[in-house]
């Protein structure tokens, strides 16, 4: 499991702190909740911190408080899967496509 140290810890107003990012292999439920929120959002950011907080258990009041120079480190370990090829109707991978141009 990819572990992250923030430069910054995050310190909540109850006085909670987050300094340790554990980034778990990501799950049906993380993809779903950076879709969903790409979807309603068109935002790549707002996607990855609702997967960030579906993936940790971190509340979004936490994560909204990363430092983003933290946003590049975060997006390689969390998005692994948009380099995925899409599936076919059979559940196959689908095949290469060749360049065009």
């Amino acid at each position: 499991m990819p572990t992250i140290t923030l430069k910054k810890p995050v310190i909540l107003d109850d006085k909670r702190q987050f300094a340790v990012v554990d980034v778990p292999e990501p799950t049906l439920g993380g993809i779903a909740a950076h879709e969903i929120a790409l979807f309603n959002t068109q935002s790549s950011t707002a996607a990855l911190m609702a997967m960030l907080a579906a993936e940790t258990g971190w509340p979004m009041e936490a994560v909204q408080k990363i430092a983003a120079s933290e946003l590049e480190a975060l997006s390689a370990i969390m998005l692994p899967f948009d380099s995925v090829a899409p599936s076919s109707e059979a559940g196959e991978e689908s095949p290469p496509t060749s360049p065009t141009s």
